[in-house]
């Protein structure tokens, strides 16, 4: 966004905003706000972006904790419940692909293999062939994967991570 548009977004921020009017006259355009507030807002109109990834991301993690409630492996294996914080836990959750794998298999019973896995992947090569197995799964039964490998889940790309686990639960 250039500077100018963010300047005239402000500027109609400031003159739609209650505090920036008195009580006695709806005119005025004296701000009630300290400058340094203004500022903040700018930032946050140029940061916008990534306040709707963090309701995405958290949307997504209250989703998938509802959707597999009943999967009891998964929390006697500490994949289960996706905690709401930190952030990111929802990257550490996907890191070994069985919660993916699990999250496919429900939409899709039977699409991928879940015996191929490996049970306890710490290393990221382990790692990288479970996901590498649930996105041939999801593949095959028809989930659109443009441009997405296991290098994007296990750096915590989110737009990459959040359109994957939208293409598997879409309706």
């Amino acid at each position: 966004m250039e500077e100018n548009e963010a300047i005239r977004r402000l500027s109609a921020l400031r003159k739609s905003d209650s505090r920036y009017r008195d009580v006695d006259s709806p005119t005025r355009t004296e701000p009630m706000i300290e400058e340094n507030e203004a500022f903040q807002r700018l930032s946050r109109l140029r940061k916008s972006d990534g306040r709707i990834k963090e309701l995405d991301v958290a949307h997504f993690k209250s989703y998938i904790n509802t959707l597999l409630s009943e999967e009891q492996d998964l929390f006697v294996l500490g994949v289960l419940p996706i905690p709401m914080e930190p952030h990111d836990s929802i990257f550490d959750k996907c890191r070994d692909g069985r919660l993916l794998s699990r999250l496919v298999n429900y939409a899709m019973p039977g699409t991928v293999n879940e015996s191929s896995l490996n049970k306890n992947a710490k290393h990221i090569l382990q790692q990288a062939e479970n996901l590498k197995i649930m996105l041939q799964g999801a593949s095959e039964a028809g989930v659109k994967l443009t441009n997405i490998d296991p290098t994007d889940i296990l750096g915590g790309n989110t737009t990459a991570l959040l359109g994957l686990i939208w293409q598997i639960v879409k309706p």
